[in-house]
C-alpha cells in the first residue's frame, strides 16, 4: 500500500498517512453494506398471512414489503381502511 505524507504545517507533520477510501468511496461502501442490510431484513420476514378475501391479501402483502417508515405508515392507513370497511360491510 503506498503512503503520501501530508503536507508541512498540518497536526501530523512528519507522520505519513495511510490511503484510505476517498469520500464518494466510502459513501457507495456505506451505501452498499445498508442495500445488504435491508436485503437481509427482508429475507427474514415472514410471509404476509392470507385470510381469503384478495383485497385484504393484497393489503396486508404491501404491508409486508414496506421497508420505511412512510411505506409501513401509509400501508398500515391503507390496511384498517380496509378492514374498516369489510367489517362495515358484515355489519349490513
Amino acid at each position: 500500500m503506498s503512503q503520501t505524507p501530508r503536507p508541512s504545517g498540518s497536526a501530523t507533520e512528519g507522520h505519513v498517512a495511510p490511503d484510505a477510501p476517498s469520500k464518494p468511496e466510502r459513501d457507495q461502501i456505506a451505501s452498499h453494506d445498508q442495500a445488504a442490510q435491508h436485503d437481509d431484513a427482508a429475507a427474514d420476514r415472514p410471509p404476509a398471512p392470507a385470510t381469503g378475501d384478495l383485497v385484504i391479501d393484497a393489503a396486508t402483502r404491501e404491508l409486508a414489503q414496506a421497508d420505511d417508515l412512510e411505506s409501513v405508515a401509509g400501508s398500515g392507513e391503507q390496511l384498517h381502511r380496509t378492514l374498516q370497511a369489510r367489517l362495515d360491510d358484515l355489519g349490513s
